[in-house]
């Protein structure tokens, strides 16, 4: 009791960066944030971060954000620019443009503006999934020429048996 050291509290982020805007603040200019950032009141300015923004259901944003990956359930009055990925869940609204090179929208969700995912022509979208299969395979794909023919990495087997 008297003798006993204070314990230490262990915190749910492990020493990450996390910065909360509850319900019921207001915030109007430019926010630089450094970690994850869950926004629940009402931002009117510019938004940036090197992570993720969360957007909560009842949050209200008027102006542009940046991230690596931006999720949403709350209003967004602005463009989104995320180096990731853009998530907007059921009842978000977007009026804006979003740029993100991964999109996805709940059922449910109402979008007004233009989404730019990156891609100028049809040759670049197969580029991008050739370097996306490459990534997620964890291996670079080596090519093989067996019986006249030039097939990818470990898909030779398959093509080959599918060929007989």
């Amino acid at each position: 009791m008297w003798g006993e050291k204070p314990k230490k509290r262990e915190t749910i982020f492990d020493e990450q960066h996390y910065t909360f805007l509850g319900k019921g603040v207001d915030f109007k200019g430019t926010a630089q944030f450094e970690g994850t950032v869950r926004i629940d009141g009402r931002f009117e300015g510019e938004m940036h971060t090197n992570d993720t923004i969360i957007i909560g259901e009842h949050a209200i944003i008027k102006g542009n954000i940046s991230g690596n990956v931006v999720v949403s359930g709350g209003k967004v009055q602005g463009n989104i620019t995320a180096h990731h990925r853009v998530q907007l869940f059921n009842p978000a609204v977007v009026i804006g443009d979003i740029r993100t090179p991964n999109f996805s929208m709940e059922e449910g969700v109402c979008f007004q503006g233009l989404c730019d995912m990156g891609l100028t022509n049809l040759e670049q979208l197969d580029l991008t999934r050739q370097e996306t299969n490459t990534v997620s395979n964890g291996t670079e794909s080596k090519k093989f020429e067996k019986h006249g023919k030039q097939t990818e990495g470990k898909n030779w087997e398959a093509t080959h048996l599918a060929q007989r």
